[in-house]
């Protein structure tokens, strides 16, 4: 809007100063067809700047728009994997005190004792994974094999069976990715079971893609259609991580009778 009359001032501002360094100007022989014509360029060169400056400044809000709409959708994306991973933790504390309690009823001290002191282990080690990070494979069949140590107090007669091939010490896997899984296969297939009850935690590779298997005997109790609470953390945690169509999680019985759930994702290194 202020462009023309912007363009009129400094089209006469021009007029009298080439006036007043021209001796030969005279302004009583003023052309009002060529001031015209001077007033319609300027007029069009302000708006032309007005446009581009404008357009300029559109662009520069778009900018900061997106940037402030990526910055909310990570927030979202965060707060999302945050609230998954919670939910893992005061179930398995919850199941832990549970067999300390009975440990404690039934008057073994001892093992109640070594049962809380591992528990505490765990927690503080667990607790302190950045649920939205990646940990190496070997840091989380550590954690694993810690859950399965304060377990085996409750389940004397549990066998556990890791392999962890060399090459894949490295690859990084999200947080806790493995406990809902081994939780459910304690809770469902060990728990009730006839012994010896088998648990098995199995690491492969293959053109590009970790595989991550828990077995269990399948000998006690079975879960409905085999996926409860934490595996849908666990597939939704996956697909936030990664793009849905690069993971698979599948659990279903085995062939024997076992239980089988299997996890893929991209293998990545540390």
């Amino acid at each position: 809007l202020v462009a023309p009359v912007l363009a009129e001032i400094f089209a006469w501002a021009n007029y009298f100063a080439v006036a007043a360094v021209d001796p030969s100007a005279n302004l009583n022989d003023l052309n009002w067809s060529s001031a015209i014509r001077t007033v319609l360029f300027w007029t069009w060169f302000f708006l032309a700047w007005a446009g581009l400056y404008l357009a300029l400044m559109y662009g520069f809000d778009v900018h900061e728009e997106q940037r402030r709409s990526a910055e909310l959708r990570e927030r979202a994306h965060v707060a999302q994997l945050r609230a998954l991973h919670s939910q893992i933790n005061p179930h398995f504390l919850f199941n832990s005190l549970n067999s300390v309690s009975a440990l404690i009823i039934d008057r073994k001290t001892e093992l109640a004792e070594e049962m809380v002191t591992k528990l505490a282990q765990f927690l503080r080690l667990g607790l302190a994974a950045d649920p939205k990070g990646k940990i190496p494979l070997s840091r989380e069949i550590g954690l694993q094999r810690l859950y399965l140590d304060i377990e085996r107090l409750r389940y004397p007669d549990l066998i556990v069976d890791i392999r962890l091939p060399e090459e894949l010490a490295d690859a990084l896997v999200p947080s806790l990715i493995l406990q809902p899984i081994v939780e459910n296969a304690v809770k469902y297939g060990v728990a009730g079971a006839p012994p010896p009850a088998a648990l098995s935690i199995n690491a492969s590779s293959r053109e590009g893609q970790l595989c991550l298997e828990v077995v269990d005997a399948g000998k006690g109790g079975t879960a409905a259609s085999g996926v409860g609470i934490g595996l849908s953390n666990i597939a939704r945690r996956l697909e936030l991580i990664y793009r849905k169509d690069r993971v698979s999680l599948a659990a279903a019985p085995g062939s024997g009778g076992e239980f089988r759930v299997r996890i893929t994702i991209p293998l990545e290194r540390s």
